[in-house]
Order: C-alpha cells, then structure tokens, then sequence
C-alpha cells in the first residue's frame, strides 16, 4: 500500500504544486517532498489534512483496495471496503482522546493528554507511580 506516489498523484491532477498544497494542508512544503519521496510516512492526523486539502477521501490516498492488504502488527484498522484505513494505534488513540477532551473532558482523557506530554522515560515513571497508587488503600475504588 503506497499512499506516496497517489498523494503526488493526485497533487498534479489537481493542478497542485507542492508548496501550494502544503499551504492549504497547514503542514510544511519539505513534508510533502518527503511524504511523496516515500522517505517519511504522514500521521494519520496528516493524511486527513491532505485528503481535506485534496477534497478527497482519504482511502483514495492509498493505491489499490485497502481490503488488499493485510494489517500489519503494530497497525488497526478502521473502517471496511474501500473507506478502510490502517493507523498507528497510539497516534489514533492520541487523535481520538483530542476530540473526547473537547466535546467532553473527564478525568481520563486529562490524563492521557498530560501522559503524551512526556518523553518515553517520563511516561515509564507515570506508569509505575500510578500502579504504586493503586496499592495505597485510600486511593482505591470503594466499589
């Protein structure tokens, strides 16, 4: 599945340069080189924002049936036939607890949000003080 070589694609046919589609995308110029190069792969926050820019859906931003292809480890899957796409599970993850934090904060998407905020290591050390939490008696749920 090559999503590089259709962004270009379509990029021309719209008449697109891509400085000007990087403009209407929000995202920068050498991005798009390097999207189309195939030297770096978009986000899927990104391909959205292409696809918007595009005025296409963004399955038309991957060549061939997205059915075609099997899911690799590391990716989910949303959608079926050909509005079917492959995401990182974590950026998704990220994008979605975006839209709960706006439309309706609760405790666990502020958490969430605060946890992305933190390198590798500090998301580590977050993890272990939480679990050392749970074990304290007044922290405990009283179900």
């Amino acid at each position: 599945m090559t999503y590089m070589s259709n962004i270009q694609k379509i990029r021309k046919e719209r008449g697109f340069t891509q400085a000007e589609l990087a403009k209407k995308a929000g995202i920068s110029e050498i991005s798009i080189r390097k999207y189309e190069s195939g030297e770096r792969r978009p986000k899927i926050e990104t391909l959205s924002k292409i696809a918007i820019a595009l005025n296409i859906p963004v399955a038309d931003l991957f060549e061939g049936d997205p059915r075609d292809f099997a899911v690799p480890p590391g990716k989910i899957q949303l959608g079926d036939g050909e509005n079917a796409i492959l995401v990182d599970p974590i950026e998704f993850q990220k994008v979605f607890n975006r839209i709960v934090q706006r439309s309706c904060p609760n405790p666990v998407s502020i958490l969430l949000e605060e946890f992305y905020k933190l390198s590798p290591t500090g998301q580590d050390m977050a993890i272990k003080q939480t679990k050392l939490l749970t074990k304290i008696p007044e922290y405990q749920k009283k179900d």
